[in-house]
């Protein structure tokens, strides 16, 4: 075997390497772009087209082209708000606390306990997996 065929079969493994990289990279995107987190985009995009004040406090997840996860946090969570809700909407009586889960997704426990602190502040806190149930809870304020 000559020196060039060796250099050539390792350009082909690299190439073929590269490629599977590649495509690991794009099915990562894909099960992102399925994820909670789009879910609650689209949730918290349609609640605020029908009026109302969003704020989302919760820390994000992006992907980068490469497939890369980079978190970051908008807030600190200390004392009773460890499992802090995704966002808290406004309305003209006052705000609810909403967590958005993938349809049959659950609570983790710290979310269990802000859930308790909510009610025993007497403030409403909602669970949501659907826009459609988005828009019972928070219907148009336009018309």
């Amino acid at each position: 075997m000559a020196v060039l065929d060796i250099f050539d079969r390792d350009d082909e493994l690299r190439a073929s390497h590269q490629a599977k990289v590649k495509a690991e990279r794009a099915d990562k995107r894909a099960k992102y772009n399925r994820s909670e987190s789009k879910l609650q985009k689209d949730i918290f995009d349609a609640i605020v087209k029908n009026g109302y004040l969003v704020i989302r406090v919760n820390s994000s997840v992006h992907m980068t082209e490469h497939g890369t996860r980079l978190a970051s946090y908008r807030i600190v969570n200390t004392n009773e708000t460890a499992g802090l809700s995704d966002g808290i909407v406004f309305h003209s009586r006052g705000a609810v606390f909403v967590e958005i889960k993938k349809p049959g997704g659950r609570l983790s426990e710290k979310q269990r306990k802000f859930m308790d602190t909510c009610e025993r502040y007497c403030m409403t806190y909602v669970v949501i997996d659907s826009v459609d149930k988005a828009m019972q809870l928070f219907p148009n304020r336009r018309q």
